[in-house]
């Protein structure tokens, strides 16, 4: 009997798919093999990947295979979360650093899309041990598109690649708490159970770093500093460096100076390949 190739088919799109249940996904029919080197089932894979995603991740990659694409399709030895039409989508919603290693491996080949979603509005709910919601909350805080910038340089010298592209989602969520104890102690003990997508409000694809400066406001000045790009863009310290420092390496700006401490910046016309962080240096410095 020949073996199923890792290839989950897809249902047709529609307002009904955030709330589909993964409990139809069978085996599908095999992909040329030029994309699929190796067969589901016991041959090892490169990477490990949770055995149960988000609600949140599943919708993600149910939007971008579409209906004539696949997920969790093999691909050189990786599982991809979305592939469609010969292009690999990975949807990150942690770290970047723990999927740099699988990038460069198949950046190599394939063009390949990094999916971060950003949650612009949030509700959060809190469930009991079954599940059932207790009560809920809007969050006060709201992503925007520059939150990419406190993960974009994890990835070293891959934001340059020229199969890479990065896509910024900005998208409305709920997220599960249950009060168990066995959560972060920042969050006082509570437990992060699931994330659910809600709404998509805004995609933002840049194919290039020079295309970053998109993400700096108009009033800025010519000549700027980390705090002023904090006061234009109503950023957090922390954030408002990183962007400065990943700008910088990128090249989409360069330093001119200095006012006191703190590195003057200017955008320059081009974005050239990133180099990786030097060490000596923090990320995010001013």
């Amino acid at each position: 009997m020949a073996r199923a190739w890792g290839v989950v088919p897809f249902a047709p799109q529609g307002p009904a798919y955030l709330a589909t249940s993964v409990s139809w996904w069978t085996p599908g029919p095999p992909l040329p093999p030029s994309l699929i080197l190796t067969p589901a089932g016991p041959p090892a894979c490169r990477d490990e990947r949770p055995l149960m995603p988000t609600d949140l991740h599943l919708a993600l990659q149910q939007h971008y295979a579409g209906a004539d694409g696949a997920v969790e399709a093999l691909v050189e030895g990786y599982r991809a979360d979305a592939l469609r039409d010969g292009v690999i989508y990975e949807i990150q919603t942690g770290a970047f650093g723990s999927i740099r290693d699988k990038l460069r491996h198949l950046l190599r080949k394939h063009p390949v899309v990094l999916v971060y979603p950003v949650p612009a509005r949030k509700v959060i709910v809190y469930v009991d041990g079954e599940g059932r919601e207790v009560s809920s909350r809007r969050s006060p805080r709201r992503g925007a598109l520059t939150d990419v910038f406190m993960q974009l340089l994890h990835l070293h010298d891959l934001p340059g690649h020229r199969r890479l592209s990065l896509e910024i989602v900005l998208i409305h969520e709920r997220e599960l708490r249950r009060r168990d104890g066995m959560g972060s102690w920042r969050r006082q003990g509570v437990s992060l159970v699931g994330r659910e997508l809600m709404e998509i409000l805004e995609v933002r694809r840049f194919d290039h770093p020079r295309e970053l400066a998109a993400l700096l406001p108009d009033g800025l000045p010519r000549d700027f500093t980390v705090a002023e790009l904090r006061e234009a863009l109503k950023l957090r310290q922390p954030l408002a460096g990183r962007m400065a420092y990943a700008l910088w390496k990128l090249g989409v700006v360069k330093r001119v100076g200095k006012r006191g401490n703190a590195h003057v910046y200017r955008r320059v016309g081009k974005g050239t390949r990133p180099a990786a962080p030097d060490q000596g240096e923090e990320e995010g410095a001013a």
